[in-house]
């Protein structure tokens, strides 16, 4: 994995500080799980409960704009999702096997 320990704790606070309420599962995907890749954005999935998802889906380009700012205006990707759409979806059956979590 290309996130350094420090980034990892930055991210996991300030969206465990937007969302104190809510039970949310964080994983880093894409070329920064390959640590012979370089550069690229950070790709974040997080899984939350299916009562939490339409409010936390209504608050992603906030809490990307947090976690950006938090890490010195580093690009990142937010893809918000349920397990149950895990199930549906193509793109996220797809990249279950890379996951990492934070």
């Amino acid at each position: 994995m290309r996130l350094n320990q420090k980034d990892q704790t930055i991210i996991q606070k300030t969206i465990l500080n937007f969302l104190p309420n809510s039970n949310v599962k964080i994983f880093l995907f894409g070329s920064r799980t390959d640590i012979n890749k370089k550069g690229g954005d950070i790709d974040l999935l997080l899984i939350c409960n299916p009562a939490d998802y339409d409010f936390i889906l209504d608050q992603k380009n906030i809490l990307k704009s947090e976690i950006e700012y938090a890490l010195d205006e580093q690009r990142v990707d937010l893809t918000i999702t349920t397990e149950d759409k895990i199930k549906t979806d193509i793109f996220l059956q797809s990249i279950q096997k890379d996951l990492v979590e934070l």
